[in-house]
């Protein structure tokens, strides 16, 4: 099924839909409930404001993101790597993380 320039909302229950493609479309304040969406690709697109609540991303890979103002909580964050990424002013339980960061890193270079 094809559909092209079209403006319409859709229902899809109790479908298999994989492999499908999205590309320029329009679904903001669409609703994703009890999904699966393993290995699928979000490129080059806008999530500001989204909620994921119940969802299972582990082994998820976020490269080139812009998470400012996200927040997180009751989250497993177990196994979690945060590389080459600017931090500044993040918080985790209210202690802000890279003044700590950079005190570890003058300690351990004197």
């Amino acid at each position: 099924m094809e559909l092209r320039n079209a403006v319409e909302a859709v229902t899809a229950d109790d479908a298999d839909l994989r492999g499908s493609s999205f590309k320029h479309v329009n679904l903001s304040e669409a609703r994703f409930s009890q999904m699966n969406l393993s290995r699928a690709v979000f490129d080059d697109g806008a999530m500001a404001g989204c909620v994921f609540h119940n969802i299972g991303m582990a082994g998820c890979k976020f490269d080139d993101v812009s998470l400012v103002g996200a927040s997180i909580g009751n989250a497993n964050l177990r196994g979690v790597a945060i590389n080459g990424c600017d931090i500044s002013g993040l918080r985790i339980d209210g202690i802000e993380i890279a003044p700590l960061l950079a005190a570890r890193k003058k300690a351990a270079d004197a």
